[in-house]
């Protein structure tokens, strides 16, 4: 026995054992490799951004499959465009496995219109903003009270439950009393654009289009510029409620002292005293 533990018969019969249990041990992991882990070589890619139409043919050719879980409604987001998914991006997964897709909505979705008959501008403004709706112009009716009569969606007079798209500017119908008198126009010199805009409303007046100096340039500088100059100015000329105020916007502090605000002459001119 000893001699044949160091025989040379013995080594080589020692390597062939060898290398067919190696041999052997390698295919059975490889296989059990291939059986368990099939597939799981695809990352999941990031499909944000993409719009659904698009994402069929992109994630077969990567053996991958999509099914719309939900749909909501995002007004900062395009339309149709993948707001989240599951699995999440970089994620490993098996091929032709179905990605889960959170998407915005194609069309913006209706919502009732609340009832704001009888209520005051500053309730129903209020109303307007909670509801997601914006404010529109003012149309004043010979009417007693100051109190909503009604309101319109795109120029026509709507009921309280009419379905109008989430977002759409709503004007309101607001009693001026029986003669429709006029009122002063208030004083909005250094106010910024939405509080400008508010001011006038709740005195019953429309804002015109607002005028910009060549300082506004960027979005910040919209919202951050103020009012220089107003036309009509308070303490000048009467106007009817419902009616327009013309104003012009500034990032230009030196503009807005007292002796820089527009002011009527005797021929009922504007003048602008910077200029």
């Amino acid at each position: 026995m000893f001699r044949f533990l160091i025989s040379r018969a013995f080594f080589i019969n020692l390597l062939i054992a060898g290398v067919l249990i190696g041999g052997l041990m390698w295919y059975s992991l490889k296989f059990l490799h291939d059986y368990t882990k099939h597939g799981e070589i695809i990352s999941v890619p990031d499909l944000t951004g993409f719009v659904v139409e698009d994402i069929e043919g992109y994630l077969e050719e990567r053996n991958l499959r999509y099914e719309v879980r939900d749909i909501i409604y995002n007004a900062n987001k395009p339309r149709g465009s993948v707001l989240d998914q599951d699995p999440k991006p970089d994620s490993w997964v098996k091929e032709n496995r179905r990605i889960y897709l959170i998407v915005n909505a194609t069309e913006t979705p209706k919502v009732p219109m609340p009832d704001l008959i009888d209520e005051t501008f500053r309730r129903a403004s209020s109303i307007l903003e909670i509801r997601g709706f914006k404010l529109g112009k003012l149309e004043i009716v010979e009417e007693m009270g100051n109190k909503v009569t009604g309101f319109k969606y795109q120029g026509k007079e709507i009921k309280a439950g009419y379905k109008v798209p989430k977002g759409a500017t709503i004007d309101l119908i607001m009693a001026g009393g029986s003669s429709l008198t006029k009122i002063e126009a208030p004083n909005i010199i250094g106010m910024v654009l939405e509080e400008a805009i508010m001011t006038l409303k709740e005195s019953s007046l429309n804002n015109a289009n607002p005028g910009w100096d060549d300082n506004v340039i960027t979005t910040s500088d919209t919202l951050n510029a103020r009012v220089y100059k107003q036309d009509p100015v308070h303490g000048g000329e009467l106007i009817s409620r419902g009616g327009y105020v013309h104003f012009w916007m500034t990032m230009d502090g030196a503009r807005i002292t007292s002796d820089s605000m527009a002011t009527r002459t005797p021929d009922s001119t504007l003048v602008d005293k910077t200029r």
